[in-house]
Parts: structure tokens; sequence; C-alpha cells
């Protein structure tokens, strides 16, 4: 079929379309309704129907306009409550929804498919005939036209078939109901191959430059035809409208019209300015520039983000099919559909999810009769969340199965020799469980066409891991899993640790960055241990493992002499080989004894000054982190922190592993991103590669923590010279110096320029009765996320990050803004609630937050929470957060008060909230005995601790603690008791 009119064909596309995009999800809601029959939702799919067939039949499309029909019979008859929607029937309407869908997205060869298979069941349903126990049959078809649209719907007669003629601007097309024209015999076979060889190239053009999507919430859209700016005609190509149109919102238009505008006025002042040789101008100039270029390349990412309900919206359907498929009976609940991604990233996913759903679905979630004997319901339950983290999209695929077993995943992984029975022996249960990852390791019994066949979790890692994401999975044996998945949230610009070694420069993606660390020159002697053979540096208590990055990428080790400001050989073999102060040969110079040392550079005593003690060697460490290993990467320099445009790598250095890509510098020089995971494994640092370095960190780290006590991680700053502040480290997103003439008063509110926009600054004296903000000029600006948005807390030096356990007063010095306070290196330290103080100045940003209300209205009791804490400061402050938002609160100094607490008021409780570090009985003890108590197993455990390392959390999932939360987050918190409330309450 040619038709020769493409934009009114495009137009009905895109249209049809956006008529299907919902209908599947539709079609469940009204499956799960049965016989309470929602008019409008049910309406809404017949419209659908109705709006398909019509514009069909405009166009002569004879097969679509005809399945569109009979499906509008259907729905018409389950509107008007003629016919109950059974499972059967909305499974017959799906299929025949696939079936257009692809039949619209292949419109040229629509009227040569052959859609009997879904007419006649269709045709049967409203003719009154249909029996679900009955299949077409080849002798069938003969009778199809039996059956006619006279049925005792009250829907439309078919449109008689006619011809159309249209003339447009000068643009005249008949449409017709006769089989599509052939191609004119004049087209020589050498003009065919030409245009099939074009069209191919065009096609490879269009996938290069995919455009993306971009759903806005509202209704105004503007919809540009990507491909039509280039070509003539896109409806010979057999494309999918996702790939060939790009949805923005009229408003995203008008910004980038008023940034395109604002950057000529700004480039025409710039071209003045350098033409009159006025030089301060042209500075202002470039800093408007720099402003327009960051808000423009905002904007134009912006048209690249789709939300994640793109993907998950599929998954209804996904799972009921499956469910049915298996015999099984599963629940499905997706949270934060909201959520935006970059559309490269939602398409790139796609595959990896429902491969995980699928796996949830046929292995995780047990058979109905082998459920009731676990004592679980019959339905399991599959959880699909997305959220935003610390500038990433976390994704949660959760289920209530049987979980996975990590003895049983070693002993396959011995069984298939992928690992030897030594190496499983110093693995930790975490590390059993992250077997499953391994290539070529698969947990399926037989090969299914649900699962199992072949393609196994290492696929679904690989693919994200190219992503620049992270996978991870908890799993306890009969309780479940869960599968989090953290992703950034483009791929185009990423914010990277800009680091110096061998005099090339790299990037670090900050969602690997952890910490900075400089050790300066004369404590590296005692920072810096063995373990074995290995080098680590004892950080908060943790023990980090060590690498150099020159000697993993395989360079001359290297470090910055900063006086001379050039690089110069490193010739020491051990990083801890640095003397300590008490050395003679630090103490007298002079003496001519022979100083024992493994520098090849040893000689006698040294004269003059000691380069082992000067800045430059100091030890400059990047603690970076990549799924469940964290380690230190030490480096020449630390520079500062970039947005970096990513770049691939280039075809021979596609081998070198321990690159993630490239970018171009501001000088144009080039500069390596380090994939942080590939350089752990290029280290040997996982212990999956069972190696005796991995292993002996590992146990020194396992030994360290049992020894760590319930300490607090603080941030130590000043506002005043005479004032010592401290907040949770937890909480700082990061640390900027900026200068005082940075800060800007605008409409009554503090400001200053950053990263493309405005950050609101605070001091802490706006709201607490302490003394103002020293006048500095140079400042620093603590910045923290609340709700959602960044804000700026000014501060002054010095600065520090202690761990401490300490005694917090919260009678003598508490108020608006400050929680209590503490001795902290002999300075009475006030501990700073930055959300109070946020609150304070901005209630404007907490008019929507969470508080419960009771479904049944006020005569309805709040739900009650158990919390376990024996620090009062701690206990009263979560007691705080939790009435505010209008829970009950019963309170419990340890464990064992908490146990007995729970057994008397059982009945009353909704949840529990527990510290971990307690006397009497901690909290690993008091959740095991909620958990295998089978009058308490039922309710959610949420932590709040400091610890909360990886081997913590997975202790706490073994106990059957459902959430850990560090101590004073207040707003994950409450969204956490939200969540599991509005969940079992």
């Amino acid at each position: 079929m040619q038709i020769e009119d493409d934009e009114i064909l495009q137009g009905f596309i895109e249209e049809s379309l956006e008529h299907l995009a919902d209908i599947e999800n539709d079609l469940l809601a009204i499956e799960e309704a049965g016989a309470n029959i929602d008019e409008d939702l049910v309406n809404k799919v017949f419209r659908a129907a109705h709006s398909i067939k019509g514009g069909a039949g405009f166009m002569g499309l004879n097969g679509i306009q005809e399945l569109s029909h009979a499906m509008e019979n259907v729905l018409g008859m389950i509107r008007g409550k003629k016919l109950i929607p059974t499972p059967q029937i909305i499974n017959i309407l799906l299929l025949s929804s696939d079936q257009l869908r692809g039949m619209i997205e292949d419109i040229q060869n629509s009227n040569d498919v052959d859609i009997f298979t879904h007419l006649e069941p269709l045709n049967a349903i409203a003719a009154g005939t249909y029996n679900p126990d009955s299949s077409p049959s080849p002798k069938k078809r003969a009778a199809a036209s039996a059956v006619d649209d006279q049925s005792t719907t009250e829907t439309e007669p078919l449109p008689q078939k006619k011809t159309v003629l249209q003339e447009n601007a000068g643009v005249q097309s008949v449409l017709t109901d006769q089989p599509s024209r052939q191609m004119e015999a004049s087209r020589s076979e050498d003009e065919i191959t030409a245009a099939q060889a074009s069209e191919k190239q065009d096609d490879e053009t269009v996938d290069n430059r995919e455009p993306a999507l971009y759903n806005s919430p509202q209704l105004e859209t503007a919809s540009v035809n990507a491909e039509s700016l280039a070509q003539e005609s896109s409806f010979h190509k057999n494309k999918s409208q996702g790939e060939t149109s790009l949805r923005v919102h009229v408003s995203l238009l008008d910004q980038l019209m008023n940034l395109a505008g604002e950057l000529v006025l700004s480039r025409n002042q710039l071209l003045q300015t350098i033409g009159s040789e006025d030089y301060r101008n042209a500075e202002t100039v470039g800093q408007r520039i720099d402003l327009i270029t960051s808000e423009l390349q905002e904007a134009i990412m912006l048209t690249r983000m789709q939300p994640i309900g793109n993907v998950f919206n599929k998954f209804p359907r996904v799972v009921r099919d499956l469910s049915g498929k298996l015999d099984k009976k599963i629940d499905l609940t997706i949270v934060g559909k909201d959520v935006e991604l970059d559309k490269t990233i939602i398409e790139a996913i796609n595959d990896p999810l429902t491969h995980l759903v699928r796996n949830s679905v046929d292995h995780g979630i047990e058979m109905p009769d082998e459920r009731k004997k676990r004592g679980k319901s019959e339905n399991g339950l599959v959880i699909l969340k997305a959220y935003h983290e610390a500038g990433q999209v976390v994704i949660e695929i959760s289920d209530d199965g049987k979980g996975l077993d990590g003895e049983v995943l070693a002993a396959g992984a011995v069984k298939k020799g992928l690992l030897t029975p030594e190496q499983v022996q110093v693995m930790s249960d975490k590390e059993k469980v992250n077997l499953i990852f391994l290539p070529g390791f698969s947990t399926a019994e037989k090969v299914t066409d649900v699962s199992g066949r072949g393609v196994g979790m290492d696929v679904v890692k690989t693919n994200l891991d190219k992503l620049g994401g992270h996978v991870d999975i908890i799993s306890e044996v009969g309780r479940g899993t869960t599968i989090s998945i953290k992703l950034p949230l483009t791929l185009a610009i990423i914010p990277c640790q800009i680091i110096m070694t061998g005099g090339e420069r790299y990037a670090i993606p900050q969602v690997n960055l952890e910490e900075l660390l400089r050790i300066p020159a004369g404590q590296v002697k005692e920072r810096i241990e063995r373990v074995g053979n290995a080098e680590v540096v004892r950080l908060r208590g943790n023990l980090l493992p060590l690498i150099r990055l020159a000697d993993v990428i395989g360079i001359e080790r290297t470090f910055f002499d900063e006086e001379e400001g050039i690089v110069k050989p490193d010739r020491r073999k051990m990083i801890s080989d640095r003397r300590s102060p008490e050395h003679p040969a630090f103490r007298d110079k002079g003496d001519s004894k022979r100083v024992e040392s493994t520098d090849d550079d040893s000689r006698q005593g040294r004269s003059g000054k000691d380069r082992r003690y000067s800045a430059s060697s100091a030890l400059n460490i990047v603690v970076v982190s990549t799924g469940a290993m964290k380690y230190g990467l030490i480096v020449d320099k630390l520079q500062d922190s970039e947005e970096i445009v990513i770049k691939p790598l280039g075809r021979h250095l596609q081998q070198c592993k321990g690159y993630a890509g490239a970018t171009i510098m501001g000088d144009g020089r080039i500069a390596l991103i380090l994939d942080v995971g590939n350089l752990a494994r290029m280290a040997k640092l996982t212990s999956i590669d069972g190696t005796d370095r991995a292993g002996e960190v590992a146990i020194a780290q396992e030994e360290s923590i049992r020894a760590k006590m319930d300490k607090q991680s603080l941030l130590i700053f000043r506002s005043s010279e005479q004032e010592q502040f401290a907040v949770p480290l937890n909480q700082v997103e990061r640390i900027e110096k900026i200068k005082r003439s940075d800060i800007e008063e605008l409409g009554g509110k503090r400001v200053m320029q950053y990263r493309g926009g405005s950050l609101s600054l605070l001091t802490i004296d706006d709201v607490a009765m302490v003394q103002p903000l020293a006048d500095y000029d140079n400042l620093l600006v603590i910045v923290f996320n609340i709700r959602k948005r960044t804000v700026g807390l000014l501060a002054i030096g010095p600065i520090d990050a202690i761990e401490i356990a300490v005694e917090i007063d919260d009678v003598t010095l508490r108020q608006s803004g400050i929680m209590g306070s503490a001795i902290i290196a002999k300075h009475t330290t006030m501990l700073v609630d930055v959300f109070d103080i946020v609150q304070t100045v901005f209630p404007e940003w907490f008019e929507n937050q969470l508080v419960f209300e009771a479904a049944g209205g006020p005569e309805q009791l709040p739900p009650t929470l158990l919390i376990a804490e024996d620090s009062n400061f701690f206990r009263n402050q979560v007691k705080s957060y939790l009435t505010e938002a209008g829970f009950a609160v019963i309170e419990a100094e340890d464990g064992q008060i908490a146990w007995e607490l729970l057994q008397e008021h059982a009945d009353d409780i909704t949840m529990i909230v527990t510290d971990i570090e307690m006397p009497n009985m901690d909290g690993f003890q008091l959740t095991e005995k909620i958990k295998t108590d089978p009058r308490y197993s039922h309710f959610p455990v949420i932590a709040l601790t400091t610890l909360a390392g990886e081997e913590d959390v997975a202790r706490g999932k073994a106990v059957g603690i459902d959430e850990y939360h560090i101590k004073l987050d207040k707003e994950r918190l409450m969204a956490c008791v939200h969540d599991y409330v509005k969940r079992y309450h």
C-alpha cells in the first residue's frame, strides 16, 4: 500500500499509538475490578478502539479497522454491563491490542496481516457464542464471515467502504480500500537497489542520533518529527514511534528559545568587547555566557528525560501472563513511576529489568501449596520500586519468595568448576549470594521458555555495568530477595573528580567517589598498616585496602613536587616506607650511622631538608566504592571536580578494562575516565578471586567491625571564632570554599550562584541564639539536601570529620536549630538541627510533608510504633519525629524492655524501630526474637544505627531487619515509616 500524503498517515500513527499507550494497564484494571465495572475506565478504552477504527476506515487500513471494530463491540458490551470482563475475555483483548499495535507500527503491511485468530474469539464473544475451551482452527475460517457485526451491542456499524479524494495546500492524495499499488515498473533494478541502500543508511543515521522523549504530566505538548526535518518522507521504514519522534513540553521549548536568544546577545556583546579590547567587560560577558551555557545544558538534558513508568507500565502484564502460565498467584506493587531517567538509560534497562522480574516470578515466588506449607499467603508479592538517592536513581525488585541460599550457590559454583573449595571457604555470605553474577552460572533446574534459557544474571550485570550502574542482591532464605540497581540520571554529562598520576589527568565519576583523604607526610608511617601482604589505612575504625593507580594501569610510579611544580619518579617500594618524626635520621641529620630502609634512595643520615616530610610527600588517597568493595586509590595529585562530557573509547582502547571512556578537558587535552570496578578486579581486591590479600583484609575488617562501638560520625566546624558546632556527617552532601563576595542578597534571601543555578544560604544565627557568622572573606558552605532541594549552611574553619561515642546533653543548650550539645576535644559543641533550621526559614518547602491521616477519620486511632533505644537523646529525637507526624509511640530503653513491651502491647503496635548497640539485648537479638516468633514475625523492623556497612546490613537481613537508616536522618526515616505503615496498617 502506498499512501501519498505521509503527513496525514503519520498523524494517524502517532495518535493511534497514544491511544494504545495505556490500554494494557487499563484492561488489567478492568479485569481486577471484575463485576464492579468502572464505566469511565471502560469508556476510555472503548473510545481508544473507536478512534482507531474511524481513522483506519478513513485511511483505507482495512485490517486495523476490522480488528479495532471487533474490540469495540466487546468493550461496548462491558460498558453496557452486558458482559463481565473475565480473565479469558481480557486476555483476548490484550492479545488483540498487541496485534493492533504491531500492525500500526508496520503500517505498510497491515492489510496483509492475518487477524482471523483474533477476530474469531472477539466476534464470538460479541455474539454470545464464545467457548473458552475452544481454539481457532483452519476449519473455522470459512465460517468466520457468518459472525457479522449485527450483535446485541450498542456500537456503530462498520462504515461503508469508500474512496476519498482530498486536496489540501496543493497536495492531492487518493485513499482507497483497494490493495496497495505496485511499485512503478519503470524503476530499474539499479534504482531499487540504490533506494534500498539509501534507506539502510538513513536507518543507521537515525539509530545513531536517536532523539529523546520528554513526557510531561501536563497536556500541552508539542510533537516534533525529527526524521522529517532531514528527509521528505519517514514512513517507508519500519520504525517505531518512539524512535522517530521527540515529545517536548511547550514551556521547555520556550525556555530553550529564550536561552538561545540570550546566548546570541551575549555572543554579540563578547565580539564587540573583544573588538574594543575592554577586557574587564569581556570577563563579565564570559561569566554570563558560562551561566547561560549551564542553563542551556540543563534544559537540553531535560528533553531527554522520561518517567521510568514508561518501562514499569509493561510489568503488570508480564507478571499477569507469567503467573497464569506458571499457575502461581502473584501481586505486583509499583512505586515511583514518576522518577525520571535519560531516554538512553530507560531503553537500555528495559531488557535487564524484564529478566529480573521474570526471575522473581519464576524462581523467586513459590507455588501456592508450597507457600501455604511455609505459613505464607498463597499470593506472592513482587515490588518494583524507583527512587532518587544521592544523585542517582535506585530501582529495587523485591519478592517475598524462597530467597537465594548462598551455600547452595557456592556448592553449585564448585561443582561447575567456577571456584575451588578453598576460595569458597574465605567468602562471606553476601559474596556467596553474589556468585549468581558469575558467567555461566544458573540456578535453573531445567530450560523453559520463561527463564533458564542460558542467559544468566551475568548478562544483566554486564549490561548495567555498561550504563555506569551497580547491581546488588540482599537475600534471605525463606523470606525473599531484593535486587537493588543504582543508575546515573544521564550518561551524557556526569560530575567527576579530576586526579593526576604520572603527569596525566584522569576522571573518577562522583557516583563512585566516597571521600578524599590526604595523609600528611609525618603521619604516613603511623596511618598505613600491613595485613599480610596487603597495605591498608585505618579510616574511622575500618581497614581500607590501598592500591596505587600507577601500578594497576602499568605506568611508572611518580609523585608531584609542589615546590618545583614538576612530576618526579617515586622509587619507594612500599607505601608505608616513610620515616617517623622519632627516627634518628629525622632528629639528628648529622648522624653518620646508616639508616635501615627499603627505599632505593636510602643513604647515610640526610643533610638539609628531608623530602619525606615535605608537602610533596603527603599521601593523596581517593576513597572509592564499587558494589560491596570499598578501597583507597593512591594518586599523585587531587584537582578540582568538574562536569565532563563522556566520549566513547576508540576501538584500539576498548580492550583496556580500567577505563570507562574519555573526555576532552578545557585545555583540549584528553583525560581517561576510570572504571573503579575493573580497577579493583585488576588489582585482585575482590575476595571472589580467592586471593590471600583479599581474605586477610576481609578478616581484619570483620574484627574491626566487631570491636566498633555505637559511635556518631560528625562534621566539626565553627560559625564564629568562639563557638563550635557539629552536624551528622551523613547529612552533608559536600563542602565548598567561597568568597564572601560570592554571596548575593536578593528578594530578602541570601543566595549564591552554584552549578548553573541558585543556592539558598543560611546561617545558624538565622534561627538560634548564637553569635553571628564571623566577618571573614573566606567562608565555607556546607551543602545539604533537604526536601529534594539543596541548601547551604555558611561556616568558617577549621573543619574536621570525626567518629566519636559521646554523651549528648539535650537540655542545657537545646533550642530552635540546636538539638543538643556535647563536649568534644575539650570544647562545648552544639549539635545543629539543619532540618529544623530549613523548616523555620523555608516553611513553604514543608507544606506537603508526610503526616499520617487515619483513613477512617479522626475516630480511628493512629498507628503505634515501638522505639528501642538506650540513648535518651536519640530516643527523644526519634519520638519527636514520629509524634510530629501523627504517630503514637511506646518507648523502651533497651532490647529486653522492648521485647517485654511488645508482648504486652502486641495488638496495638504496628512496627518496631530499634537501635543496634544496646545493653541487655541488642538490636540484632531483639529482631531475631521477633522474627522467629510466629506471633510477631509479621512486624516490620527498622534499624537506626551508625553501623550501616555491608557486613552489618547482611547480618541485619539475616535476622530479619527490614531496613537500615542512619540516626538523625529524619527525612528518610519518615518516608520509610510512612511506606511500611501504609503497607501493613
